[in-house]
C-alpha cells in the first residue's frame, strides 16, 4: 500500500467524499427543487411557479459560487453590498463605483461562470473567474476555487484544485466519466492546460508541446515574447485517453492518455487551414459511432495581437475552411458551403463561433459576421447573417423549418463582441443558446445590452428570455435588466425539464453631473425546470480503465537434458532417445499495473502479480530499444509480487519487457 502525506491524505479523503456525495439515486429530484419561484423576465405570461409539465428560468440562491469557496451571502461584510435601494445604492457588491482604491483590495465575494460542462444531469463542472465586466475595478488576485462539481443536488468546489495560479483556464470539459480538463487562459500566455486525473484525484499541469508553442502569436518587441491572445481555446474528449484540443492560427493538440502531441496543419503547406479555432465538441451517434466537429473564424491572429488577418483561399480557389470533422481520429477540413446554409456565397461574411450536440448526433452551429470580433464599427445599416442552424453529426446542413441564415441578423455591425456566448443541444434536438440582445433585430423591441436566452426548436418560433428586477435605484418605475452590460456565459441543455445558464455581473448606473450614483450588478446562475425529477439518465462513476501497458506472461522453457557417457572397460549400448520439450505454465500470472503520480513530471509504474513457483524476474521500461527504467531482477517464493518502475515524462516509454538471469 503506498503511505500518502497528511496533506496529500486530507486531499485524497475530501475528494473521495465529494464522489461519494455524487452518487444520487435517479431520478431523486434536486433538493432545491421545492418552493421555487419563476425569475422575472421580459415575457409577460411568465408563470409564479413552476409546475409539472411548465419548467420555466429559477435563480439559483443563495448563488453557489462565492470566492471563498462558500454560498454567497449578500448580507456579509465579506461581500459589502448594498441593500439600501434607492438613490444611494451602490451595488450588489463591493467596492462601489467611483471608488479611489483601484484595484479593490481583495477579490469580490462573487465568482463568475465562464464555462459550464455536464455529461449527466447530475455529473456537472464549472469553470469561474473574477467578475469581468468593468475590469480595472476588479482583483487580479488568482482564484482559489476555480474549478466546481454538482452531484445532483449541490454545487461544491473541488477540493483538489491547486488555483488558477497553478491552472489558469476558463473552459471546463468532460474526458470519459472520471478526467475532466481545464484550458483556455486569456489573462495569460497559454502554454499549458491542466489534467485532472480521476484515477489518482489529482490535478496535472502540462505544457504544451514546444511545436505548438512555436505556434503562438509572439510580440515584434526584441524580446519576442507570446502575446495573451494565443493558445488552447477549445476542445473535445471521445474517452479519458482521446481527447483533441484547438487553438488560434490552427492549433491542433492531441492527448493519447500519456502525453501531448502537436498535430496541427503545417502553415507554410496549408495556410488556408490557419483559423483561429473558438469550438469543439465530440461524441457518439445512437450506434455508438464516435463523431466530432470543430469551427473556426475565417482569419487568424497576427504577431500584433490586433486585428486578426484574413485567411487566404485554398490553391483551387475554394473558401478556406471553418469546419473540421472526425470520426474519433484526427479533424480533417470539410466543404462548409455557405450556399448549401443559406448564407451569402462569400466565405468571410460569416465566422463560426459555437458547436454542439446531442447524444443523438443532432448538431447545432452559431455564427458572427465575419470581422464583428475586434474591428471598429463601420456604416453598414442593413442586416447581416447570424445564423443558428441545425447540422448532422457529419457536418452536413440538417433540415429545420423556420431557421436559416437570416433567422437572425445584426444591425448595425461593429465591435460590441461576440453575438453567441454559449451553445448547448436539448435531448430531443432544440438548441439553447447563449445571447448578446443588444445585437439583435429579432429580439423585443428596447432590448438593452444584456445576458439572453434562445430556445430554438425546428418549426417553431425561437422562444427569447431576457432576465429582468426592480430598479435597485428606484428612477425607473418599470424593471431593468438584471445584468445590465453583462452576458450569458455559459448554458447546458440536460433534459427537457433540466437546463442551466450562467450570466456574468452587470452594472446599472446613473451618471448626474454631481456625483456618479449606482453599483455593480452580481452575476446569476439560472436552473430551468419543472420542480419534477429531471427527464434522463443519472449519470455514474463507474468506468473501467485498460492497464496502462499491454505485457504477457513471461515464458519458461527447459533445455534438452545432457547425456554423458563413461567409458569403461566394458562396451555397453546408449539408446539416445529424441530431446522433449517441457513447457511449463508461467510462474507468476494475474498481472495487475498501477502507475502512481509523484510530483514533477516522475511517476512509479507498481506491477503486482501471483506468484506459481520460485522465480528471479525483473522489468524494463524502453522507448524504442533505449532502456529508460528497470526495476531490476529480484526473487520471488511465495504466493505474490510487486515490481516498481520509476519513470519520468520527459523519457516516457514506448513499452515493457521481462527479465530473466541468463542461465
Amino acid at each position: 500500500m503506498r503511505i500518502m502525506s497528511s496533506p496529500g491524505r486530507l486531499a485524497w479523503l475530501a475528494a473521495l467524499l465529494v464522489l461519494m456525495a455524487g452518487v444520487t439515486l435517479a431520478g431523486a429530484p434536486a433538493a432545491h427543487a421545492a418552493g421555487l419561484t419563476c425569475a422575472q423576465t421580459s415575457s409577460p405570461s411568465t408563470p409564479a411557479a413552476p409546475s409539472s409539465g411548465r419548467p420555466c428560468w429559477t435563480d439559483v440562491l443563495p448563488y453557489p459560487f462565492g470566492s471563498d469557496g462558500n454560498p454567497v451571502d449578500p448580507t456579509s461584510a465579506f461581500c459589502d453590498g448594498s441593500t439600501d435601494y434607492g438613490p444611494h445604492w451602490t451595488g450588489d457588491f463591493g467596492p462601489a463605483f467611483g471608488s479611489s482604491q483601484t484595484p479593490p483590495p481583495e477579490p469580490p465575494c462573487y465568482l463568475q461562470v465562464s464555462s459550464l460542462a455536464f455529461r449527466a444531469w447530475n455529473r456537472g463542472l464549472a469553470a469561474t473567474t473574477q467578475p469581468t465586466t468593468n475590469s480595472s475595478l476588479r482583483s487580479n488576485a488568482p482564484v482559489a476555487f476555480g474549478v466546481w462539481l454538482y452531484n445532483g443536488n449541490d454545487w461544491s468546489p473541488d477540493p483538489t484544485f491547486p488555483g488558477s495560479a497553478v491552472c489558469p483556464g476558463s473552459t471546463i470539459l468532460w474526458a470519459g466519466k472520471l478526467d475532466y480538463w481545464l484550458i483556455g487562459s486569456s489573462s495569460t500566455p497559454q502554454t499549458t492546460v491542466c489534467r485532472f486525473d480521476g484515477v489518482n484525484l489529482q490535478w496535472e499541469p502540462l505544457t504544451l508541446p514546444a511545436a505548438t508553442v512555436a505556434r503562438l502569436p509572439t510580440n515584434l518587441s526584441p524580446t519576442g515574447a507570446v502575446i495573451p491572445v494565443g493558445g488552447v481555446t477549445s476542445g473535445g474528449c471521445y474517452s479519458w485517453d482521446n481527447c483533441w484540443f484547438f487553438g488560434t492560427d490552427g492549433i491542433e493538440v492531441h492527448w493519447d492518455g500519456q502525453e501531448l502531441s502537436d498535430v496541427s496543419q503545417s502553415p507554410a503547406v496549408s495556410p488556408w487551414l490557419e483559423g483561429d479555432f473558438t469550438s469543439a465538441v465530440a461524441g457518439t451517434d445512437p450506434s455508438g459511432r464516435p463523431f466530432g466537429l470543430a469551427v473556426t473564424r475565417s482569419s487568424m491572429s497576427n504577431a500584433s495581437g490586433t486585428a486578426p488577418t484574413p485567411l487566404p483561399a485554398a490553391p483551387d480557389g475554394s473558401p478556406p475552411a471553418q469546419m473540421f470533422g472526425s470520426q474519433g481520429g484526427s479533424f480533417e477540413p470539410l466543404e462548409y458551403s455557405p450556399p448549401a446554409a443559406g448564407l451569402s456565397g462569400d466565405p468571410f461574411t460569416t465566422d463560426l463561433t459555437q458547436v454542439s450536440a446531442d447524444s443523438q448526433g443532432d448538431v447545432w452551429i452559431a455564427g458572427t459576421p465575419a470581422g464583428r470580433l475586434g474591428d471598429p464599427p463601420d456604416n453598414v445599416t442593413q442586416g447581416e447573417p447570424a445564423p443558428l442552424l441545425r447540422l448532422t453529426a457529419t457536418g452536413a446542413p440538417a433540415s429545420c423549418p423556420g431557421y436559416g441564415a437570416n433567422t437572425f441578423t445584426v444591425v448595425p455591425r461593429g465591435s460590441i463582441g461576440d453575438v453567441w456566448t454559449g451553445l448547448s443541444t436539448f435531448p430531443d434536438g432544440s438548441a439553447l443558446a447563449g445571447a448578446a440582445s443588444q445585437s439583435m433585430t429579432q429580439f423585443p423591441p428596447g432590448s438593452d445590452h444584456e445576458p439572453a436566452l434562445v430556445n430554438a426548436v425546428c418549426g417553431q418560433l425561437p422562444v427569447v428570455t431576457e432576465f429582468r428586477r426592480p430598479d435597485p435605484l428606484g428612477a425607473d418605475p418599470s424593471p431593468v435588466p438584471v445584468d445590465f452590460n453583462g452576458q450569458t456565459t455559459a448554458v447546458a441543455a440536460n433534459a427537457s425539464n433540466d437546463a442551466w445558464a450562467a450570466t456574468s455581473d452587470g452594472n446599472w448606473i446613473l451618471n448626474p453631473s454631481t456625483s456618479p450614483q449606482g453599483g455593480p450588478l452580481a452575476p446569476h446562475l439560472y436552473l430551468f425546470t419543472d420542480g419534477q425529477p429531471p427527464d434522463a439518465p443519472a449519470g455514474d462513476d463507474n468506468e473501467t480503465r485498460p492497464s496502462l501497458f499491454t505485457l504477457g506472461p513471461p515464458v519458461f522453457q527447459i533445455g534438452t537434458a545432457t547425456i554423458v557417457v563413461t567409458p569403461g572397460t566394458t562396451t555397453t549400448t546408449t539408446r539416445r532417445h529424441k530431446p522433449r520439450k517441457i513447457k511449463l505454465p508461467a510462474p507468476i500470472y494475474s498481472i495487475h499495473t498501477k502507475l502512481v503520480s509523484t510530483g514533477n513530471g516522475t511517476y512509479t509504474l507498481y506491477l503486482t502479480f501471483k506468484v506459481r513457483r520460485k522465480v528471479k524476474i525483473g522489468v524494463q521500461a524502453l522507448k524504442g530499444k533505449k532502456v529508460v527504467a528497470s526495476s531490476g531482477v529480484r526473487r520471488f517464493s511465495g504466493h505474490s509480487g510487486q515490481l516498481a518502475l520509476k519513470l519520468n515524462r520527459s523519457d516516457w516509454p514506448s513499452g515493457l519487457r521481462w527479465v530473466t538471469p541468463k542461465r
